[in-house]
Order: structure tokens, then sequence, then C-alpha cells
């Protein structure tokens, strides 16, 4: 057999010999190599042994190496066949590959035996196998026309139904094809060129229905993780990366079909982008569950495999680079996808994106707010990055992002592509199903229409169930509500850390972080998935704060769906005693006496939080009750044609403003004005006022408390005994509420009368209040007087309901907080002692 007499590395290791003399190094070879062939009926051993005649003459590590390199040959020479004229020999590459996998095999079994009778001949014959293995590949013992790696069946060989490959044989012969010098960069590619080329195809061509496809991304990421012995270099990282096809190219519906990582990428398991998905549903009414469970098992396996090929080239100080500018090309020919009207035929498929978010997301994992670069203008103008350009370049600039900083940024962009796409995309087929579903219900079976009808509305159906056999994977959620909610925790970051610079902070975050989280949040809370954690919940108060005091009407649209969330969340046992436990002010110090204790910025937040809801609730039913009178008027008018033709939960701090609002909108609804609330066909303008009734008698059925009544009684503005016996007397009359539910609010009605009575009492008995006694904003008996920066006394109730509205001091405006506030413990002594005296008096 001819064999090419191109330079091809030698052996990596150095052998340290014993002394071996020929028969005992026969045997092992024997053993290893089976060394015999049949020739008719007999066996007989290859040439290469007659040439050695002394059976017991020690051989040298050279002659080792020579009889065994020519006994290797032999052997593979019976694989090799003569070509046509002028061309070389032709080898059978699968056979040779197999019979040298299998000799490395038998060398490995030798040498796990322990014994040390044949010294290091197996190490040697491993060697041999993984160079000549080399030389086969390469085509320097023969040519041989196959497209496909005759290591293929071997890698894949759950697949294949062939034997996988001995430990070691792949890592050594990785490491033996990788040098620094570029001719051992081009055999690492002659040998491991046309294995990745057939997992491309594997991948490509496999199917998400089958779990044996996994074996396809469990060998790209073993491939990937091999390592050169002592360094952190990564030969197939690097071979992967040198590649033309390595960075993608416009347009992005390219990448799955031109790039390395294309088509391992591109495993989706929406419907219309798996063929094979589309072929096991066609013909059946719906897809199995197990079908459905299959695929989404195999979507993680083969994610988290995605992931572990990207942790090497990011790892690999060579292609970390490339790695990270590969994420960065495909996210920014997919900019579109955000889109309303984009382009889906120009644009990469959504579960390359997906596959790809996971990959990020799970680098992005251990990141900590506190050390990522703050640097980001995606929102501000031109002029304000231009003044942030001249303010940091007066200050020496911004040091080059870190990998953290960029890789957490990149992972946010990729939920903005990915996960908000899809969640936008349910939404639409959500409201394309109902439309289709609706037409359908009027049109009569024999119509012709009637059968397209009905196959778009299944067509749809199908679509939504794969999309949700996506979305709803419970792995994808939990790490998507963990990367939201360090999201969440970097932005709360910024704010308070950098308020005080002259970068700007809300203005540079990008508008869709607070977007990408909320549409997230409103996605679980309508499937009722028990994912929600703490900092996503802080992340809602905080979102609260956003935007300057002329957003208020922007506002509305976070804020109803920040209800709409809560309202879900309490039904989930878990999320109610998060809430709960937020409600029960756990940062309050219980050493402080009096109805209220210091608050720390986190528990403040939550009376914030609702104190802007009671603010809403009073200003838009007060804005739609107002708009009723309105259309009561605008019909009245219509009836006279001439004249018309020609024209949740009870805190101390905020008990009175809850007892306020509930007081004032019951007023609205059952006061000596409800007439005007009247109009037609209320149902049309949204106007349920028996629901509306029922709603406000339930929270103050569920905040009933001592507390409440009394808070209730001593609004001067809107309670009115009369004014519960109305709203008792419409409950009753309507059957708004079961009998039981009416007497406990009737219940409750006396014990507000009671306490009205007994305020009244007290009002009487304490006639004149000394001045000093007195709170300057309310005229009211301090209960508990506390002392501000500028020097006033007020009582703390009263200032804390201030500060729920403004961070300013009432008498000078200057900044103001509750943990600012000092107690004036003498004063409160002379203010009980004066109550008791007062008490005492007959």
């Amino acid at each position: 057999m001819e064999v090419d007499s191109s330079p091809v590395k030698s052996s990596a290791k150095k052998i340290d010999s014993q002394p071996v003399n020929f028969s005992q190094f026969q045997v092992v070879l024997g053993k290893v190599f089976r060394d015999t062939v049949r020739d008719s009926q007999t066996l007989t051993r290859l040439p290469v042994w007659g040439s050695c005649v002394d059976t017991e003459a020690t051989l040298s590590q050279s002659q080792w190496t020579d009889l065994t390199s020519q006994l290797l040959m032999e052997r593979l020479a019976l694989f090799s066949h003569q070509g046509s004229a002028g061309e070389r020999h032709q080898i059978e590459a699968d056979a040779a590959v197999t019979y040298l996998v299998e000799s490395f095999e038998r060398a490995s079994s030798q040498q796990d035996k322990g014994t040390t009778k044949y010294g290091t001949i197996p190490e040697l014959c491993k060697e041999l196998c993984i160079s000549h293995c080399a030389l086969l590949l390469t085509g320097h013992l023969g040519a041989y026309h196959q497209h496909d790696s005759p290591l293929l069946p071997f890698v894949l060989h759950h697949h294949y139904s062939s034997r996988p490959l001995p430990t070691g044989f792949l890592p050594d012969l990785v490491v033996h094809c990788s040098s620094e010098s570029d001719q051992d960069t081009h055999t690492l590619k002659q040998v491991f060129g046309p294995l990745i080329r057939g997992l491309r195809e594997a991948a490509r061509n496999g199917s998400v229905l089958d779990q044996q496809l996994c074996d396809v991304f469990f060998a790209l990421a073993h491939l990937c993780d091999i390592k050169c012995p002592g360094s952190n270099l990564r030969p197939i990282c690097q071979l992967l990366t040198s590649d033309q096809q390595w960075l993608p190219k416009a347009p992005g519906c390219n990448i799955p079909r031109d790039t390395v990582l294309g088509p391992f990428l591109a495993l989706s398991g929406l419907l219309d982008e798996n063929v094979g998905l589309r072929n096991e549903q066609s013909g059946q009414s719906d897809l199995s569950q197990a079908a459905m469970s299959t695929v989404q098992q195999t979507l993680s396996v083969c994610r988290n495999e995605l992931f572990k090929v990207f942790n090497s080239v990011i790892r690999n100080p060579d292609t970390r680079g490339a790695g990270l500018d590969f994420i960065q090309q495909v996210l920014a020919l997919n900019a579109e996808k955000a889109q309303i009207h984009a382009d889906r035929k120009l644009l990469s498929p959504d579960g390359l994106l997906v596959n790809l978010n996971h990959v990020l997301q799970e680098l992005s994992v251990k990141i900590k707010a506190n050390t990522l670069g703050q640097e980001t203008r995606i929102c501000m103008t031109s002029k304000e990055v231009e003044s942030a350009r001249q303010s940091l370049a007066a200050q020496g600039g911004l040091p080059a992002p870190k990998f953290s900083t960029e890789c957490f940024f990149l992972t946010a962009h990729s939920h903005h592509l990915s996960i908000s796409v899809l969640i936008r995309r349910q939404g639409h087929l959500l409201r394309e199903h109902k439309h289709y579903s609706d037409l359908l219900k009027g049109v009569d079976k024999s119509d012709p229409v009637f059968e397209k009808l009905q196959s778009r509305c299944l067509s749809l159906a199908h679509y939504r169930k794969s999309l949700d056999t996506v979305l709803l994977d419970g792995e994808l959620l939990q790490r998507t509500m963990v990367f939201y909610g360090g999201l969440a925790e970097w932005i709360n970051f910024v704010q308070t850390e950098y308020r005080a610079t002259n970068i700007a902070t809300s203005k540079g975050i990008p508008e869709y972080f607070i977007e990408d989280m909320c549409d997230f949040v409103l996605f679980l809370a309508r499937g009722s998935h028990p994912l929600l954690d703490d900092p996503v919940f802080n992340s809602i108060v905080e979102c609260e704060k956003m935007g300057g005091s002329n957003e208020f009407y922007d506002k509305f649209t976070v804020r109803y769906h920040v209800s709409v969330i809560l309202q879900r969340l309490w039904e989930h046992p878990d999320h109610r005693s998060v809430i709960v436990k937020e409600s029960e002010g756990e940062g309050c110090d219980s050493d402080i006496e009096g109805s209220f204790g210091r608050r720390t910025e986190e528990d403040a937040n939550f009376i914030r939080f609702i104190n802007v809801l009671i603010n809403d609730t009073t200003y838009l039913l007060d804005e739609s009750l107002d708009g009723l009178k309105s259309i009561h008027e605008t019909q009245e008018a219509m009836e006279n044609l001439e004249q018309w033709n020609s024209q949740p939960v009870v805190r101390v701090d905020i008990v009175t403003r809850i007892a306020t609002m509930l007081n004032f909108n019951l007023q609205q609804l059952c006061g000596p004005k409800c007439k005007d609330l009247k109009v037609k066909n209320p149902e049309q303008y949204g106007f349920l006022p028996k629901e509306l009734l029922g709603k406000l008698t339930d929270i103050y059925l569920h905040l009933n408390s001592d507390e409440l009544a009394r808070a209730v009684a001593t609004d001067e503005r809107s309670y009115r005994k009369e004014l519960f016996e109305t709203c008792l007397r419409l409950l009753h009359k309507n059957q708004v509420k079961p009998d039981e539910a009416i007497q406990q609010f009737a219940e409750f009605a006396e014990s507000v009368h009671r306490q009205a009575v007994s305020s009244m009492k007290e009002d009487l008995t304490y006639g004149d209040i000394p001045d000093e006694f007195r709170d300057p904003l309310m005229d009211t008996l301090m209960v508990e007087p506390v002392r501000l920066p500028s020097g006033v006394i007020i009582d703390r109730q009263v200032i804390v309901r201030h500060l729920l509205n403004s961070n300013q001091d009432p008498f000078n405006r200057q900044p103001l907080t509750v943990a600012m506030l000092v107690p004036d413990h003498e004063l409160k002594t002379r203010i009980d002692e004066w109550r008791k005296n007062k008490l005492r008096l007959p």
C-alpha cells in the first residue's frame, strides 16, 4: 500500500520504555491488533514478524515503534484496493476506522488490567491508533470518497445502532491533530470538518419528536469541551470560529442554512417552523399530550447542550470575541422582530432566537446588578446623548464594558426579540381564533364558507398549541423570571445609586425593559403560573415611580395591568402569603412605641403603592361617574329633538385614606345624587352599578376591623348613618349579595355608628384643646407628636399621610422622609396625661 509522504505530526507523548523481549511484545500486539488473518482455511501471521528471528531478544523503544507501526500499516493494507489507472489507492475508510477504534479499545483494556508485565506497550498502541487514524482521515493512507466522516456512526452511536467510541479516543485524536502551526490547523480541519458537517446535517434533518436527536447536540458539546493538556485552549472551538461561515450575513432568514451553528440553533417546536412536526400533526385532530411532552423534553436537553457549546467558545480565550460577535450579529440581523409589521420571511425563525435566548440566560445567571456597567442611552434624545458624552469625556470617559455587562444587555435584548415576540404572537393568535370562531357561529353548515372557516379555526388552534408548548415550558418560564428579577434589581440599583450623578438614569434605560417585564408578568397572570418572586413584585412597585409628573395619564395603563396581576396572584396561596407579608410591614421596628413605627424604604414602597391605587380608584371612578352624568344629561337633551337639533389590605398608616376612598365612592352610588347616574343601556358604557356596589361592600367586609370602623366613622366629608342604611336597602332590594353577607355588612354599619357616637362623646369631653396639643395642619388633637427637621411639631399620622403624596416638608418645602421624623416623647406624655384627666371628669 502506498503511503503519502506528506509530513504528519508524530506521537504527541514520549513513552517511558521498560525492557521487553520480542515474545512478550508479540503477545501484546497480537491481542491488540489481531495480527493473524484468514487465508482460505488457515490463519497466518502478518509478514512483519518474519524479519524477527531471535524471539528472546530485548527490544528498544525505537524497535517497538518501528515494529508496531509496520504491523499496523500491514493490517490497514487489508482494507485498501488498487484504484483505476492514474488514481491512488482506495481505502475502505469505515472498516479501517472501525478496526483502529476497536484496537484502541483493546489496548485500553490491556492497560486497565493494571499489570506492569508488558510495560507501556498498550500506551504505545493507543498512540499509534490515534496517529494512523489521523493519517487515514487526512488521506495519507489512500483516498476515500465519502461525504460523511467515518467517525460519525461512533459519535452518534444511539442513532446509528453502533458502538460508542472508547473513552479517551476522541480527546486524544483532537489533541493529536491540534497544534499552533498552520499545517496542523489544516489537519484538524481535514479530520473534524467532515464530522461537524455530518452533525449539522443530522441536526437539520432530525425531528424534535425523536429524543435521539439529543445525541447530535451531546456530540457537538463534547467536541467543543475538549481541551489541550495543561491549557484552556479548545481546538474544536477554534476550528468552528475560524470557519468562513461562522458569522451570519444578512438577511437573518439565512442563518439556519449558512452558518456553522445555524442548524443547531434552528431547532424549534413551533408548528410553522418544523416540517416534521407538521407532518406528524397532519391527519390528526391534534398532537397528543405525550408528543408535546416529548417536544419539551427534547428542546430542553438540546438547549442545555447548546449552552455548553457557547460556554466552551466563550471560555476559550482565543474565541471569546468571535462568540460574542456571533450573538451580536444574530440579534442585529433580527432587530426588526420587535416591530409590529415586521417581514418575518426576512428574519430568523422564532425558535432560533428562543434557543439563543436560553444560552444567554444561562450565561447571565450569575451576574450581579452591582457588577454591571451603567452606560445605556437607547431612549435618550440626540442632545441628551451628546451632553452625556461630553460629561463622560470630562470625567475621563468610561472603560470598555466587561464581559458580564455585554452579556447581560445582550440577554435583555434577546428577551425583547424572542420571549416578548412569542407572547405578543400568542395574543394575536387568541384574538384571531376568537374572530374566526365568532364568524363560524354565524354561518350555516351548508354554506361553502363554513368548511373554510372551520379549517382556519382548527389550524389556528394547532399553531396556538405548539406555541404554548414552547412558551409554557416550566424551565423556560423559571429562567426568564430569574433574569427579569435580576433586570429589575439592576434598574432599582441604577435609580438609587446613580441618582445624584450627571448620567441620565430613567431616560437612559430602554423602555422595552419595563414593557417586556410587564408583558411577561401579565402572561404569567393570565395562565396562573406560580412563578413570581419578590424582586419582580418590588419592580412592579418601582414602576409606579417611573416617568415625570406630566406623564400622569400614561401610568394608568401600567397600573391597570398591575391590578390584574395582583388579583390573579391573590388567588395563589404562595403569592398570597408574599403579599400578606409585605402588607404586614416586616420592615417595621417593633420597638418603637405608638401606632406608627419607623419604616424601611422597602416597606414604604408597599404603602406608596397602595396609596397610588387608592388615588387611581378615586380619580377614575369620579371621572367615570362624571362621564355618566354627562351621558344622562345628553340623553335627556336628546329627548327634546328641537332643543337637541339646535346644539386590599389594612395598615394603620393608610387606613384613613382607605376609609375616605370607600366612603366617597359609596356616597356617589347611594347618596342623594345617585339618580344622576341613571342612563339607558348602562352596560354599553361599562357601568354595572350592582356589581360595583357589591365590590365596594366586599372591600368593607374584607378589611373589617376596629381601626377601619373608626376611620370610616371619623370621615366628616362623606360618612352619614343614612348613607349606610340606603346601601343596605339597595342590597336587599336588588339581591346584590347573599343574605349572610348583607347581615355582615349591617353589623359593620352598626359598628361604625357606635364608633361615630363614641368619637362625638370624646370631642365633647375634651372641649377646648390647648394650642400646643393641636396639630398645625388639621387642628386636631395630636396622638403621636413628632418633630420635623424644620422644628415644627406635628401628629405622625398626619405627616405620614402627607408624605404618601409628597416627599417635601409642608412648612419649608425641603426634602422629608419618614426616617427623619423624631418622636417627641415628653409632649406625648403630657397629651396622654391631659386626656386621662379629661376622661376622669364627670
